[in-house]
């Protein structure tokens, strides 16, 4: 709708480009309708035929140049950070949140809860770190659709006593978690 807005308008148009849209295909009709190669033809045309394109690092920019752009080299332009609100901050937040004590280790993941994220892959590895690090915590920070299957294999590796999913938790205290 912007593209076509900004055509009728005569205005330069710019696309951002945030995600790698070939790993999110499983959740249309799991991944047999739409294949990488045609959503990898429908970003070249679209990306070629705006002014601009927009991406926030070079791995961003290197996956639209693997489908053949050229016209339009990616602009990085990286996503800030207020680093100041990091600073000073309490710790313990999650020790406190999830009754651990306060020597427990913490490995954080934070993000959404999805496949193409492959945080089984996290959780096979911490079964590993489980086993040398007894007081090692697995804290998963956010939701998502494979929360339920995750926690199932947590439970299948034997680790689940040790993964705490803790849903969303609100920005403001997203320094406090890492912390």
């Amino acid at each position: 709708l912007g593209y076509f807005v900004a055509k009728i308008k005569k205005i330069p148009f710019a696309m951002t480009f945030h995600t790698i849209h070939t790993n999110y295909l499983h959740y249309i009709l799991n991944g047999k309708l739409i294949t990488p190669k045609m959503v990898s033809k429908i970003f070249k045309i679209f990306a070629e035929r705006c002014q601009a394109v927009i991406v926030p690092s070079l791995k961003m920019k290197e996956e639209l140049i693997s489908y053949g752009l050229k016209k339009n080299v990616p602009i990085v332009v990286p996503n800030f950070l207020e680093e100041g609100i990091f600073e000073s901050r309490k710790k313990g937040y999650l020790h406190e949140f999830l009754h651990l004590g306060k020597d427990a280790s913490i490995i954080l993941t934070v993000g959404r809860i999805g496949k193409e994220k492959n945080i089984d892959f996290i959780l096979r590895v911490f079964k590993q770190v489980s086993k040398m690090n007894k007081k090692a915590h697995l804290v998963i920070v956010g939701k998502g659709p494979e929360k339920d299957n995750l926690s199932l294999l947590a439970d299948k590796l034997g680790i689940s006593k040790r993964v705490h999913f803790t849903g969303l938790i609100d920005y403001k205290n997203m320094p406090l978690v890492y912390s």
